[in-house]
């Protein structure tokens, strides 16, 4: 098979899978022949066009491959190359790449490195774009103008070629803005003045929502290292004219990778962004609902009233289907953001985390409790009591971390399991004692 053959089915099979790094296909291509086609792909990468080397890494990071070394760099330079062939979504599909593939602490500084020289590559497509869009739109005002002029008639023609001379005079005399009375005084149509390229080039927005969507949850991935302060200015411009065309998912991982990144975005950017998640909150999936609120907690920013009822309205018709881990993490952004629901929602998602206690980790354990107690809300007793017992039955692999911090909200909620047999699990040197836990060890955040 040829190079675009071989491109072509792996293109096919990373695009076909709804979810191509979990499938059985995708492992089977991992552990058998996808490092074999990478290795051949290889030796053609030099002669893809942008488009055939965008779409390599886009099915390589959707099957989460982890190419070698010498890949990658042989891949970049192709990328660098031809980077000026790129078009915006383009740069965006190979950062999303980058940030998305798996990689080594070794291979960490390479990462960030690429991401940095494809946001400045990024930013300069869109304003290579924008400024041809700003050509034609002043070709076109110059041609109505023209023919604007074309159709008045003869004196009104003398009077604008008039007004034209004398700014023309000004402009190279004094420089001052000033027409003659007897011009000024005299009929005749006045021409609006035409927009200069800086302002239609600032106003000209050329980066689709899936592609400020892919650029920020890659350097959301990469971590708040990898974002270059110009670029992220850039994409907040970029991105606050198309949150109005920004589907429910794009929505949804933006908020999130802010969050990630604690990416605090101007306070009208956030108010347009939750007024669009408000108007879509009917369409809002459990797992993108907790993204938003999830993101909101880390930016520490709080939606208005209304927005926060259509959230809130959602979340609660769609408790049943949550995961225990989508809802460990909505109670901890309710928590955070101080936002509490009321007493019947707050019933059903205490009902669900206890029918679903054995299925949390440390971390669903500590982020449930933690919010509930941000909500200064007590769940009672019995409740305190099975999560407790659950605790004491999983203490040995949820981590230090994690269970120091579940002790510590369990005595600030007043909780005391004295008399029961697991009555050890608020015992802090009992528990060191059992897990044997020499050294304390950084503490999780609960987010």
């Amino acid at each position: 098979m040829g190079a675009q053959e071989l491109l072509m089915m792996l293109v096919g099979i990373a695009c076909v899978e709804p979810t191509p790094r979990l499938s059985t296909t995708a492992a089977t291509a991992r552990s058998g022949w996808l490092p074999v086609v990478a290795q051949q792909l290889q030796q053609h990468l030099s002669v893809l066009t942008p488009k055939q080397l965008s779409a390599l890494m886009l099915a390589l990071a959707r099957l989460k491959y982890q190419p070698s070394a010498a890949w990658q760099l042989e891949y970049q330079q192709a990328w660098e190359a031809s980077q000026t062939q790129f078009n915006a979504a383009g740069h965006s599909v190979v950062l999303w790449g980058v940030g998305s593939m798996p990689h080594t602490t070794q291979q960490s500084e390479f990462r960030v490195a690429w991401a940095n020289k494809l946001q400045h590559a990024l930013q300069a497509a869109v304003t290579r774009a924008a400024s041809a869009v700003a050509a034609v739109a002043l070709m076109k005002l110059r041609q109505a103008k023209q023919q604007q002029q074309q159709q008045l008639p003869g004196a009104q023609q003398q009077v604008l070629q008039t007004q034209q001379q004398q700014q023309q005079a000004q402009q190279q005399g004094s420089g001052q803005d000033q027409v003659s009375p007897a011009v000024a005084d005299q009929p005749g149509p006045q021409v609006r003045a035409q927009p200069e390229q800086p302002q239609l080039l600032a106003s000209a927005s050329l980066l689709h929502p899936a592609d400020c969507t892919m650029a920020v949850s890659a350097l959301a991935r990469l971590g708040p290292t990898a974002v270059d302060p110009e670029f992220a200015s850039f994409w907040l411009r970029q991105s606050r004219s198309q949150l109005g065309n920004m589907n429910s998912e794009e929505l949804s991982v933006c908020l999130q990778s802010l969050g990630r990144l604690r990416l605090r975005p101007p306070e009208d950017w956030l108010q347009q962004a939750m007024a669009c998640c408000g108007q879509q909150a009917a369409c809002l999936k459990h797992q993108q609902l907790v993204m938003v609120l999830w993101g909101c907690a880390r930016l520490q920013y709080l939606p208005n009233v209304l927005v926060t009822a259509e959230l809130l309205m959602s979340a609660a018709e769609q408790l049943p289907s949550f995961t225990t881990h989508s809802l460990a993490l909505l109670v901890w952004s309710l928590g955070m953001l101080r936002l509490k629901p009321n007493k019947e929602c707050m019933r059903l998602m205490l009902r669900q985390a206890q029918l679903s206690f054995r299925r949390f980790d440390g971390q669903d354990l500590y982020c449930f409790i933690s919010g509930l107690y941000r909500l200064r809300y007590n769940p009672g007793e019995r409740w305190l009591d099975a999560y407790a017992k659950v605790l004491a039955s999983k203490v040995q692999i949820i981590g230090p971390g994690n269970y120091r911090k579940i002790a510590a909200v369990l005595r600030a909620m007043g909780h005391s399991c004295e008399g029961k047999p697991y009555a050890w699990i608020l015992d802090q040197a009992a528990v060191a004692a059992l897990c044997d836990w020499k050294q304390p060890t950084k503490q999780l955040e609960g987010s």
